[in-house]
């Protein structure tokens, strides 16, 4: 009789919205055969601030604007809620949720604010399309 193997990325997306962040260490899966967390079906490839990780993977949380992010190393994977799903809303999620230092998330923020500051502002280009 086949043993009964749950899917343990479902499991883990669970438990982290449920506290906030989880790890699973990669001793514990030995054995086991569960997919990457890439052919889960749920959690996509991604990217994120590099800090010594193999890879990183996402899960949008239907119905929120909240995310998880799965982020591999080399002996566990380790996951956070994300308040801003970067699917959903990427500019929110660079300015609340990302790794930029503060200085770097004031800039970024002034900017966007000049740039929407500075629309309708100049003349348009006769026969170009805005």
């Amino acid at each position: 009789m086949k043993k009964f193997n749950p899917d343990i990325w479902n499991s883990l997306v669970a438990e982290t919205l449920v506290r906030g962040r989880a790890t699973l260490w990669k001793r514990d899966l030995q054995g086991s055969n569960q997919t990457s967390p890439g052919e889960s079906g749920f959690l996509k490839h991604s990217v994120g601030s590099y800090h010594g990780q193999l890879a990183d993977y996402r899960a949008s949380i239907e119905g929120s604007l909240r995310g998880v992010h799965l982020v591999e190393y080399r002996d566990r994977y380790e996951a956070h809620v994300d308040s801003r799903d970067p699917h959903k809303k990427p500019v929110e999620h660079l300015v609340i949720d990302s790794a930029l230092p503060a200085l770097g998330k004031i800039l970024f923020i002034f900017g966007l604010s000049i740039l929407g500051g500075m629309r309708g502002k100049y003349p348009r280009i006769p026969g170009r399309r805005s």
